[in-house]
């Protein structure tokens, strides 16, 4: 091991990413974990919502995850992202937000709760 740096920290690619077939679409994608600042976010409009974040605020979260095979976002443009995926099909809007979810399945509670237990 050797010791870190600001610079290698910031340029290590941390994200895990998950390769998922979606055959109503024809093929498939890749979908990333959220950043620190993505999952901010989400708090923020989780709490801003009462826990009931519109739509479109997820459709722009599924956006920031959907990844070429360097993690570049495949949609440049998060509005227009948005639009696009406003018309397609729910049950797979869906089954991308849960995969989503699956990758960030840590939360604040579950560190909390493995801290306790130590």
């Amino acid at each position: 091991m050797i010791p870190l740096t600001k610079e290698i920290i910031f340029g290590y690619d941390d994200l895990p990413k998950t390769k998922l077939e979606v055959p109503e679409w024809g093929g498939f994608v890749f979908l990333r974990s959220l950043t620190a600042g993505e999952s901010m976010r989400l708090s923020e409009l989780h709490e801003l919502h009462n826990g009931n974040i519109p739509m479109k605020d997820m459709l722009a979260v599924l956006s920031h995850c959907v990844v070429d095979e360097k993690n570049n976002p495949i949609f440049p443009k998060e509005e227009e992202a948005v639009d696009g995926l406003l018309t397609k099909n729910m049950r797979v809007i869906q089954y991308l937000l849960k995969e989503i979810n699956k990758l960030n399945s840590i939360t604040i509670d579950k560190i909390e709760d493995e801290e306790k237990k130590s």
